[in-house]
């Protein structure tokens, strides 16, 4: 299926997950990517299309939306993780941070299916990506 109007698509990735999971424990790293997935799902809009890819990784894709603003949504999102305070199995305060990816697809001949999958294998590559990361 083609389309000729913009979406964007923001990837989100927890920085050190493994981390996470070995100094804490995996009760924890659960926590945190509950943490993220309801950041997410509360701060986006109603058609916009929340997913989960797999392990630390999560994807929000925004129809109709100029890449200006994903990268405002994603900017509240990374402001949201910095804010929030996750606690460890034994009280301890965990800090998390997580690195973001915009880009806006657009094409009136290309597959949505086929850009999100080339974004996807490319997130760390892509030089017009704008990443918004933890400093």
């Amino acid at each position: 299926m083609s389309f000729k109007r913009s979406c964007s698509l923001i990837m989100l990735d927890i920085d050190h997950f493994k981390r996470i999971n070995d100094t804490y424990g995996h009760p924890t790293g659960d926590r945190v990517i509950r943490q993220l997935s309801d950041l997410c799902v509360h701060s986006s809009r109603k058609n916009d299309l929340v997913a989960r890819l797999g392990g630390e990784e999560f994807a929000i894709v925004m129809p109709e939306t100029k890449s200006s603003e994903a990268e405002k949504l994603a900017e509240r999102i990374r402001r949201s993780v910095e804010e929030t305070t996750i606690l460890s199995d034994d009280g301890q305060p965990v800090k998390w941070t997580v690195s973001l990816g915009v880009t806006e697809l657009v094409s009136e001949s290309v597959s949505r299916e086929i850009q999100v999958s080339a974004f996807v294998e490319n997130l760390f590559n892509l030089p017009i990506l704008h990443f918004i990361k933890q400093k």
